[in-house]
Parts: structure tokens; sequence; C-alpha cells
């Protein structure tokens, strides 16, 4: 393998990043509340939304990261193609991981934004 490889997993972790990144922006239990409330009661399916774009986003902004680091190494002349193999196998994984668990984490917080919501409703009783 050629010092081009952790350049080539640099920037194959940036796209992926990119994309991830671009799905969604980081968000507080509170700003889903604010966004998804409606006068009447919280939109779910709205929540769960945002949930989601917060999920990707997180996943997005670690993949960045890592490219990042691979593309200076590689621009610094470091020719580490075993970190780099184990990165790439990592952010198959990763990959993999999100996939599975994006699901079960919006559940998880969906049970947490209604508790809050429902602790803001009862505040202003």
């Amino acid at each position: 393998m050629s010092m081009l490889f952790p350049s080539i997993v640099g920037l194959i972790l940036d796209i992926v990043g990119a994309i991830l990144l671009a799905k969604g922006v980081m968000l507080s239990d509170l700003q889903i509340v604010d966004m998804a409330a409606m006068k009447w009661d919280l939109n779910k399916e709205a929540a769960k939304e945002h949930i989601g774009n917060a999920f990707d986003a997180k996943f997005g902004l670690a993949y960045l990261i890592a490219g990042f680091v691979f593309q200076s190494d590689a621009a610094i002349g470091r020719k580490d193609t075993g970190a780099a193999l184990i990165a790439l196998v990592l952010g198959v994984v990763g990959f993999l991981a999100w996939i599975l668990w994006k699901s079960r984490y919006i559940e998880r917080r969906m049970k947490a934004i209604d508790s809050r919501y429902q602790q803001i409703i009862e505040s202003h009783k």
C-alpha cells in the first residue's frame, strides 16, 4: 500500500461524514420539543425526524474528523497504512452500527422528549 491509501481513506470518511452531517443538525431535547410542539400537543413524527437528524449529524461529524485526520497524516507524509486500514474497517462497522442503532436511539430519545414535554405542560398549569 502506498502513501496515497491513508489519503483515500480520509477522503472516504470525509464524504460519508459530510453526507451524514448534511442530513440534519444537532438539537437538544428542549429544542426538539420547541420545534415539534403544536399549540394542542406534541407532534411526535416531527420530533422523531429531528432526533434522527441529530443522530445523523453526530455520526457525520465523527466521520469528518476521522477523515481530516487521515488526510492531514497523508499530507505531512506519514505512511501509516495499517492505521488507515483499521480506520476503513471501523468506518464500515460504524456505518452498519448507524443503520442498526438509529431506530432504537430515536425511540429511546422520544421517551425522554415525551417526558420532558409532559413536565413543561404540567409546569404551565
